[in-house]
């Protein structure tokens, strides 16, 4: 009996964690005139799955699927009353939606999550499922996406997609900055074609304004670029449809050709990232015996001063050849000895840049 007993909790167990390898929900609508429907479809396919006497529970209790209906690997089935004993509704503002046992999928609406941001559906709208697949390497996973459908297509291919949109914009010394050149990419290689960015390049408008649209459901590097100006970049959160990323601003550093130190060698940050403390080093090579208190400063990145050490020249190493070696520990905190907060920094070097992330 013990045997038994361990049998079928290792098949539970096994099927509980389906949700890693299955996602049949693709679409559902909770308008009380059209009905309430819930579209299946394989984002993994795995062969045929028949559907007869599997569990469907809504806010209304457990359903159990009386029809003898079979999900094929390539297709889509519907599920509603018509196919159910028991209770089933989906409320109009807010709810869930879980299948089981031979598969297993859930959906909570609304639900704010960080990869996921699944809506409520109007009426006569629904809630639908965008999903391309990406290649890193050697793993193959799934970019998807929520958007509101207001020509429902259950039982067909979703195909009201838009995209996510990316805008911000960009400044320096306070003012506008007109025709930086701003590109945009995701950092892994996309596998399924479709109809959406995962790369783009624009510029910024006389009021200094970017836009991307279009873009995949994905986390994008942007980058400006300007004449006079540091390059800097930002790392996006996980973008969505319905919730567009408008304000992604950038305030460029400036870069003043006429101050700035003739450096060789390199600047160097270790660790980086970092928790408590990192060390910054760094070669200065001035062949004209200038270098008198070099500036090295902190930016946040919205190109705020942070942090700025005054380095006092080292005059017998400047005697023989104009060298400067040496490093500073930057423990995290500004100029007013209060801790920063995690993010990402970069480190200015007349002629030098570099980011440092702090977690």
């Amino acid at each position: 009996m013990r045997k038994f007993f361990a049998i079928v909790l290792l098949a539970s167990l096994s099927l509980l964690a389906n949700p890693i390898a299955v996602e049949i929900i693709n679409e559902f609508q909770t308008d009380t005139l059209l009905g309430h429907k819930v579209e299946f479809h394989e984002t993994y396919p795995s062969g045929d799955v028949f559907l007869l006497n599997d569990t469907v529970v809504t806010p209304a209790g457990m359903a159990i699927i009386d029809t003898n209906l079979y999900l094929p690997e390539s297709g889509y089935v519907v599920i509603d009353t018509s196919v159910l004993s028991g209770p089933f509704y989906l409320p109009p503002d807010s709810g869930f939606i879980k299948v089981y046992w031979e598969i297993f999928d859930t959906v909570v609406y609304p639900y704010d999550g960080y990869y996921d941001i699944i809506p409520a559906p109007p009426a006569g709208a629904s809630a639908a499922k965008f999903y391309c697949w990406v290649n890193e390497g050697m793993d193959m996973w799934m970019l998807k996406d929520w958007y509101i459908d207001y020509t429902p297509t259950l039982g067909y291919e979703n195909d009201d997609y838009i995209g996510c949109h990316v805008s911000g914009y960009v400044y320096g010394d306070g003012l506008p900055i007109s025709g930086a050149q701003v590109t945009t990419h995701v950092p892994y290689p996309i596998y399924t074609p479709h109809p959406f960015y995962d790369q783009c390049t624009t510029y910024t408008g006389p009021d200094g304004l970017y836009a991307f649209d279009s873009l995949l459901p994905s986390r994008f590097y942007v980058k400006v670029n300007a004449a006079g100006y540091c390059v800097d970049s930002q790392q996006t959160d996980p973008l969505h449809s319905l919730e567009p990323l408008t304000e992604f601003n950038f305030t460029l550093v400036g870069i003043q050709e006429h101050n700035m130190i003739d450096v060789s060698g390199a600047l160097y940050v270790h660790p980086n990232p970092f928790t408590h403390s990192t060390q910054i080093r760094f070669t200065i090579q001035d062949a004209g015996y200038t270098i008198q208190n070099t500036p090295l400063q902190i930016f946040d990145a919205a190109g705020r001063l942070v942090k700025s050490f005054l380095l006092p020249t080292d005059y017998s190493a400047t005697q023989y050849g104009g060298l400067l070696s040496t490093a500073v520990s930057w423990d995290g905190t500004n100029d007013y000895g209060r801790l920063v907060a995690p993010g990402v920094y970069f480190i200015l070097l007349p002629g030098k840049k570099i980011k440092v992330v702090k977690l």
